[in-house]
């Protein structure tokens, strides 16, 4: 797990952890898992968090099971050499980009009170990626993006908006028999 740390001038040190959960997902009544892995990357700190990038990239690649990563990695598509670089030219799909091109698909980022209008969604910084292997991706959307999506109270429902993808799980896998496609959304809220 990789952390900021930052010590004041008075001596006092202060450590931010930030880490990744991983999970395998069953398929109900199916011998297949999924496994999907999700995290929130340190902003503001490009080293930190591209060395956080690095390291969910490198945890799940002994994985037997398909991968799916998603969550705010806090780097935009156009920074190759950060965590979007790392798993887009280490063999995984951005599924974003896979069902709609390179343009679209903003998630960041509202004021911090919630309340500015219009939306000031501008980048891309929320991802599903996924290996291509055994998963494709079936469609992809953005929620939480749209005035009508704001509380009574004229809030965002976040400061981000959310990726949901729905992703296709291909058979056999690990020797299976036969050929079954199922559906696995994840995404962010």
């Amino acid at each position: 797990m990789s952390k900021l740390v930052i010590t004041t001038p008075f001596g006092v040190t202060f450590s931010f952890p930030r880490g990744w959960s991983a999970v395998d997902v069953a398929l109900k009544g199916k011998p297949a898992r999924v496994r999907v892995a999700t995290t929130h990357l340190q902003p503001g700190v490009p080293a930190i968090r591209n060395a956080q990038g690095q390291e969910l990239y490198a945890a799940p690649a002994q994985s037997p099971y398909p991968v799916t990563a998603l969550g705010d990695f806090n780097a935009p598509p156009t920074e190759v050499t950060g965590p979007y670089g790392t798993f887009t030219t280490g063999g995984y799909d951005d599924a974003w980009r896979t069902i709609h091109g390179p343009g679209g698909g903003f998630t960041a980022v509202q004021d911090p009170d919630l309340r500015n209008l219009p939306s000031k969604l501008s980048s891309r910084i929320d991802y599903v990626f996924y290996r291509p292997t055994h998963l494709s991706a079936v469609s992809a959307r953005v929620i939480g993006d749209k005035v009508r999506d704001r509380t009574p109270t004229g809030l965002w429902p976040s400061d981000h908006a959310g990726p949901v993808v729905r992703l296709r799980l291909h058979w056999p896998i690990g020797g299976a028999a036969g050929r079954l496609s199922s559906v696995v959304r994840t995404g962010r809220r």
